[in-house]
């Protein structure tokens, strides 16, 4: 009897002690996790993304800009007022436009706008909406590019976290 016990109580102290190692393995996940991030501040966070790297960051004067940059593609993160409608940020969006824009696409949330010069650039515009901003991504990328670093683009918007 006494050694079933022993027994047990090793097995016991052998469970407990993985048990520890197996929460400090999550802790240290939780770490690697939250140091994959490209940048956050109280407005969004943007995860680690591959190839994605900050250009310009918010100065006193621009507070609400933020740059990112792959390749030949460049993204724009504006925050605006909770007040604004969608449609309303749409119109502001696309009258910064040139007069020489074209709408190529346009869903409840996303504007898809090609310029028409001598170098065609397409412009992939996100309208995510927080608690207290709404957040507008303006993903611009030459049009001859567009193909090979829509994946890119993509990767990007999914790793952002509006809050």
């Amino acid at each position: 009897m006494k050694q079933v016990l022993i027994v047990s109580c090793l097995f016991f102290l052998m469970a407990c002690g993985q048990g520890e190692s197996a929460t400090d393995l999550g802790e240290n996940t939780g770490q690697a996790e939250k140091q994959d991030v490209l940048y956050e501040n109280d407005v969004f966070q943007i995860g680690g993304v591959d190839g994605w790297s900050v250009e310009e960051e918010a100065t006193a004067e621009q507070e609400q800009n933020i740059v990112f940059s792959n390749g030949t593609t460049r993204v724009i993160v504006s925050s605006v007022s909770k007040e604004q409608t969608v449609d309303l940020l749409k119109k502001n969006v696309l009258s910064s436009f040139s007069k020489k824009a074209e709408l190529i696409e346009e869903d409840e949330n996303y504007l898809a706008v090609q310029t028409n010069r001598n170098e065609n650039i397409r412009g992939d515009i996100y309208f995510h909406q927080g608690s207290k901003h709404n957040v507008i991504f303006t993903f611009m990328t030459p049009e001859q590019h567009y193909q090979e670093n829509k994946k890119q683009i993509n990767a990007f918007n999914e790793s952002i976290q509006i809050f």
